[in-house]
């Protein structure tokens, strides 16, 4: 992939006359527009978002958007939708990105169309069940998606309050102590 300079907004390079032929799948190719990017968002897209091998980025930010696109109009559906719909959806998602009206979160840009089977999204709300293992699977779950990118929430309903009644014994299933918050019923006895 040939390299692209920015100087300004103007764009330098040789791209095949600015788009090279990008292929995603079963689309044609990535529309011939190119975005106006700041030499910032130049860097910070060469450093955190584009293909890279080893130090040398192996798409360019056009390409980038188009292989984001690709994959998002294609969705979980592949083959559902007919290859002209996908183009087309694929198409005005694209034109929004190098626009810069609106740009995905970061796993997205990371993760999308590469096939490495990483999360698109970044906040993930995981569950903690009531036992120790259900509290380390969380945890395990939680280091995993830490690891490609994405951010974690804990849901701790699942949790037993302290001294709820409930007590758990291996010779006996769990019991649950009955109290009353009516006046009207009689209160167990203990």
């Amino acid at each position: 992939m040939a390299e692209v300079a920015s100087v300004g907004n103007e764009r330098v390079g040789s791209r095949n006359e600015q788009v090279k032929e990008v292929r995603h799948g079963d689309h044609d190719n990535a529309p011939p527009r190119v975005g106006k990017w700041t030499e910032q968002a130049l860097r910070v897209l060469r450093e955190r978002y584009l293909t890279r091998e080893g130090d040398r980025a192996q798409e360019t930010p056009e390409e980038m958007c188009w292989r984001v696109a690709g994959a998002i109009a294609q969705g979980r559906s592949a083959g559902a939708r007919a290859p002209a719909v996908v183009h087309e959806i694929a198409c005005a998602f694209y034109d929004l990105m190098v626009d810069s009206k609106f740009l995905p979160n970061s796993p997205t840009l990371m993760n999308a169309g590469k096939g490495n089977q990483l999360q698109y999204s970044a906040c993930y709300v995981l569950p903690v069940g009531d036992s120790m293992e259900e509290i380390f699977d969380a945890v395990k779950s939680a280091a995993i998606i830490h690891k490609s990118g994405g951010g974690t929430g804990f849901a701790f309903s699942r949790l037993r309050p302290k001294d709820d009644g409930r007590h758990l014994d291996r010779r006996h299933a769990p019991r649950a102590r009955c109290r009353s918050s009516g006046s009207s019923t009689a209160r167990p006895r203990r």
